[in-house]
């Protein structure tokens, strides 16, 4: 799943959760990446049940190609 702004407030509560649930989980940053990188890193350290992990993707939505390699590293 690919979650924009999932390092601060409402998107680090949704990658929160669907890493609870199993899911792998793409972390959207652009301003943020040090909270970002944080919940990747527990994430990825076992701290939620279901084994789901996490990568941060940066990028500035405000940027078309920006979006389109954003998606494509989603992936």
């Amino acid at each position: 799943a690919l979650v924009t702004g999932g390092g601060k407030r409402i998107g680090r509560a949704i990658v929160e959760d669907l890493a609870a649930n199993g899911f792998a989980v793409a972390i959207h940053c652009n301003r943020s990446r040090a909270e970002a990188e944080a919940l990747a890193a527990r994430i990825n350290g076992g701290r939620f049940g279901q084994g789901g992990r996490a990568a941060v993707v940066a990028a500035d939505l405000t940027d078309m190609a920006a979006v389109e390699d954003l998606v494509g590293r989603a992936e």
